[in-house]
């Protein structure tokens, strides 16, 4: 059977907390990124209508704007609570709701 040391000293310690750090700045890259698209493709899903992590920010003709209190990103939910666009800048998901809405009559 093969034995498994695992050191927890300080270097250890340090490694993990630079590791984290990088890996925390590549995802507020990519963020970053993520919201110069405005709204990202989508394929019209089910949802459960933003009960639990989400916060309406907009509604109008059936539609609203959500957003997510962990990850950021928002998304324009219909009547029936399918996601109609998504997407990490709350500008161009609350453009895509006047958009959408305005189709709706």
């Amino acid at each position: 059977m093969r034995e498994t040391n695992i050191d927890t000293g300080s270097n250890d310690v340090a490694g993990v907390i630079g590791a984290t750090t990088a890996v925390a700045g590549a995802i507020l890259g990519l963020v970053t990124t993520l919201k110069s698209f405005g709204t990202l493709p989508n394929i019209p899903c089910k949802t459960l209508g933003g009960k639990v992590f989400w916060n309406t920010l907009a509604e109008k003709n059936g539609l609203k704007v959500q957003k997510n209190m962990i990850t950021g990103h928002c998304r324009v939910l219909d009547s029936s609570n399918r996601r109609l666009a998504w997407g990490f800048s709350e500008e161009a998901l609350l453009s895509e709701l006047q958009k959408l809405s305005s189709r709706r009559g």
